[in-house]
């Protein structure tokens, strides 16, 4: 065998699973802050007035010497009394809501959760999984396949399997 080969085993399918998830999302007023008067679809905008201190520092060109070259420049700092605006309001944004789960065993009964959308929920994403383990005398391997794949299989059925390097299943192939 070459050292970066594939390896090759028959092994029958021992268990077959699928999991679908429906994550949704809803709309919530959420609090927030801005230097700019927020645009509209917003709610809640107050004006706010602050002053604070904030130290500014002065730099004064250095005297010329003989040649009319300034010198170093000296620096000094002082407080300074500011005075700044901002705004709060609420403003809706789309938030992470349920998440929906069905799973099963088999391709009989593969189907996604059972839901109605609230109002102000959405569909965010949508994830399906099927796996399958395959025995081969005293060796499980795992994998997880293409929808259309794994609805050819069946509990019992024999596979011949390609394994990478470190012995994941690489391809699946059954004769039918």
């Amino acid at each position: 065998m070459a050292l970066f080969g594939k390896r090759q085993v028959d092994a029958q399918v021992s268990d077959m699973t699928w999991s679908r998830v429906v994550q949704l999302e809803r709309q919530q007023w959420v609090r927030k802050r801005g230097t700019w008067a927020p645009s509209e679809g917003t709610r809640n905008v107050e004006k706010h007035t602050e002053t604070y201190w904030d130290t500014v520092t002065d730099m004064t060109p250095g005297a010329p010497n003989a040649d009319g070259i300034p010198g170093p420049p000296s620096s000094s700092t002082r407080t300074e009394l500011r005075t700044r605006f901002y705004y709060t309001y609420e403003s809706l944004e789309w938030r992470k809501g349920r998440t929906l789960r069905a799973a099963g065993t088999g391709p009989s009964g593969v189907a996604w959760p059972d839901y109605t959308l609230e109002p102000e929920e959405r569909i965010r994403d949508e994830e399906e999984t099927y796996a399958v383990t395959f025995t081969a005398a005293d060796k499980r391997y795992e994998a997880s396949l293409p929808e259309q794949e794994w609805r050819c299989l069946e509990l019992g059925l024999t596979c011949h399997l390609s394994l990478g390097l470190l012995g994941g299943v690489k391809k699946v192939t059954h004769t039918r």
